[in-house]
């Protein structure tokens, strides 16, 4: 299985040299021709330099059934003709697509491109994480919004220390997925104890937000 990556440049960068260390097989499509002899010198990646949205260079890729794609271009209009020609023409398997303007979604959505990175809704996400009130490490929206996985560090003085799960005034909408205590991932049950330091991978659904943190944390 290889991954190919169409268009981008520093996300592409970044997210080739991230996957190349975890040993996945990367070819990367780009038709700045400096930007492929860069990556060429610097990544153990198969570089083709050519527009991905022209069915001739996306074959020189070589993808097959089992393969990814995911079209990391500037420009939607793109990003849509490469996925449009990855999934229907050659038949790949999987294919994801960079959204920028979150208008569009709909439209990848109309035409069976499920696997979106909304870049607007990622922005929101850390942006509403950075003003929020509360002590969240990460806070992201899962399936289109429909619920939220929120990270948070357990802190002196939150309400939720030395309670039991069970014990936990929360709604059935939220739940807490993981407990990373100094290293050790479990899975919290009944009878777990939280302690100053845990961090906690909470599950919930928008309208139970505020009423979870304030369980956790006890701020208004």
């Amino acid at each position: 299985m290889k991954i190919v990556l169409a268009g981008g440049k520093k996300i592409t960068y970044y997210l080739a040299k991230n996957l190349i260390s975890k040993g996945m097989a990367i070819t990367i499509i780009n038709k700045d021709k400096a930007f492929c002899e860069e990556m060429a010198k610097t990544l153990k990646a198969l570089i083709i330099h050519g527009d991905a949205s022209n069915l001739l260079i996306l074959k020189k890729a070589e993808i097959f059934d089992n393969d990814i794609i995911v079209a990391l271009t500037t420009r939607d209009q793109d990003n849509l003709i490469i996925c449009e020609l990855a999934s229907k023409v050659l038949k790949v398997g999987k294919v994801f697509s960079l959204i920028n303007d979150s208008e569009n979604e709909q439209v990848f959505r109309k035409l069976g491109i499920t696997n979106i990175i909304n870049m607007s809704e990622i922005f929101s996400g850390v942006i509403e994480q950075r003003l929020s009130s509360y002590p969240i490490i990460n806070l992201m929206p899962f399936e289109e919004g429909k619920a939220l996985v929120i990270q948070i560090e357990v802190e002196e003085g939150f309400p939720i220390v030395g309670k039991m799960v069970k014990d936990l005034p929360f709604a059935e909408g939220a739940l807490i997925g993981t407990v990373n205590r100094g290293g050790n991932v479990f899975i919290p049950h009944g009878d777990t104890v939280f302690e100053v330091g845990d961090r906690l991978l909470v599950i919930c659904l928008p309208a139970d937000q505020t009423h979870t943190m304030q369980a956790i944390t006890g701020w208004d």
